[in-house]
């Protein structure tokens, strides 16, 4: 049983949806041109309803770094910057990437444990994509999309954790085998393929097909529990075991940021996390 408030162990909660539109190529198969008509497309509605559109193409680094730094986009999305684009909300807790993986990647993202949230919302956003635009969908296999991993709701439900602790034992090389086991995945920072900043991890459901969007959110919100229950424990046995270690280790910490000049992003996670 967690003792303290799950907020401690989860920064932010988030829902993704991949969508494409029936009858049209995926956005690897698509030439610029008819990629930017389809940006164009998708985004008519959208933005009546409250987007604010942002094609990459006249973005610059710095720009589409900082969006990518705080998820609202991915690396796939800059990767094909000349032919797509993201639609934010005023508060940019929901962004709708356009040509990236897929045709349509909506995502909410909410602080602290959200999950329910964060669907609710995205789930307004899904019905206003459907209500302008024939969604490829089969009876069978649920929502089409690129990957055959996000066949079935096409629901990505993650959290992003702080595990400090854990990342401190050899806990944290036998988690992804565990968590595996409960058809979840934990990830780096910014996702597959990406390291861990700060010790901080996501988590998230492994597949979307076979299992509704709510036994998704029921799955990983056990999960989530169960990782900040480990969490708690390491964290208690840590302070009473390496406190002179722990405190030192945050002073030092401390006295960089405090003074540095000039610092990387890379060790200022670090470091911040060790505050």
């Amino acid at each position: 049983m967690l003792k303290g408030n799950i907020n401690n162990y989860a920064v932010s909660s988030r829902i993704r949806l991949a969508r494409n539109i029936a009858g049209v190529p995926f956005p690897h198969k698509l030439d610029r041109e008819s990629a930017l008509q389809l940006l164009k497309n998708l985004s008519m509605p959208l933005e009546a309803a409250g987007f604010k559109l942002y094609p990459l193409a006249s973005m610059d680094m710095i720009r589409q770094e900082s969006l990518k730094e705080r998820h609202l986009i991915s690396n796939n999305l800059i990767m094909n910057a000349e032919k797509s684009g993201v639609l934010l909300d005023r508060s940019e807790q929901s962004a709708i990437m356009i040509n990236e993986e897929d045709h349509i990647r909506a995502q909410v993202i909410l602080k602290g444990f959200e999950l329910e949230g964060a669907y609710k919302m995205a789930d307004k956003i899904d019905d206003l994509i459907a209500a302008h635009t024939d969604i490829a969908y089969d009876s069978r296999y649920g929502y089409i999309t690129s990957c055959p991993t996000n066949l079935g709701t096409g629901m990505r439900a993650s959290v992003m954790m702080f595990l400090p602790a854990i990342s401190a034992t050899a806990a944290i090389y036998s988690l992804p085998n565990l968590l595996s086991k409960e058809a979840l995945t934990l990830r780096g920072v910014y996702g597959e393929g990406s390291n861990a900043q700060g010790y901080m991890y996501q988590l998230s459901n492994q597949y979307t097909l076979g299992m509704s969007e709510h036994e998704i959110i029921a799955n990983v919100t056990k999960n989530i529990y169960r990782l900040a229950e480990v969490e708690e424990h390491e964290r208690e046995k840590l302070y009473f075991t390496q406190k002179s270690e722990i405190t030192d280790a945050a002073m030092r910490a401390w006295g960089i940021l405090t003074n540095a000049y000039k610092i990387a992003a890379s060790e200022f996670m670090k470091l911040f996390a060790e505050v």
